[in-house]
């Protein structure tokens, strides 16, 4: 019992040590890699333990695709330069709709409102979509000094489709992309 509550004890003041957006690992995959992408380049999502794949990317602004298998999910990471600024794309195929909720919260968080909401039903089956931008970089930005990590953000944007559609470049899943500030 009493190693029971010094556990939990421990797990509390963990999470309390912990930025916002660590409690998800998700958003913690989408953070490193983007960041080390969009600081430092592709050498660093290669140090992160992806490798390059020869498959074409699915973002028409990617130029290079990087894999990676991490707790039983295929990480797929886009990089690129969309409207003149790096960009980074963390694509997981197998990402849930409860996964897209979690980000979101913890997005809306962070960044202490809610993005530009962009959700729908295609073909009866749901579409979730939310974007944030800085309000020095988009004209209809909505954040201030937006971030994720220690990388300063022009857009993010967060996405999960149960259905293959236009909108996602016929993927299904979780698409989390940063554009570089």
């Amino acid at each position: 019992m009493r190693k029971a509550i010094v556990f939990t004890l421990l797990l509390a003041l963990v999470a309390v040590a912990t930025p916002a957006f660590a409690t998800s690992s998700i958003l913690k995959q989408a953070a490193a890699v983007c960041d080390a992408s969009l600081n430092s380049g592709d050498a660093a999502v290669v140090k992160l333990g992806f490798a390059k794949s020869s498959a074409k990317p699915q973002n028409p602004f990617g130029e290079k695709v990087f894999e990676k298998k991490s707790d039983g999910q295929t990480l797929i990471v886009t990089t690129g330069e969309k409207f003149r600024q790096a960009f980074c794309e963390l694509y997981i195929p197998n990402g849930s709709e409860e996964d897209y909720q979690t980000i979101r919260a913890e997005l809306i968080k962070l960044n202490k409102t809610e993005g530009t909401n962009y959700d729908k039903t295609v073909q009866g089956k749901p579409y979730r979509g939310e974007i944030w931008g800085d309000t020095e970089t988009m004209d209809n930005g909505n954040t201030s000094d937006l971030k994720l990590g220690d990388t300063k953000l022009g857009s993010l944007f967060i996405q999960f489709s149960a259905v293959k559609f236009r909108q996602t470049q016929d993927r299904t899943g979780i698409i989390i992309e940063m554009m570089k500030r």
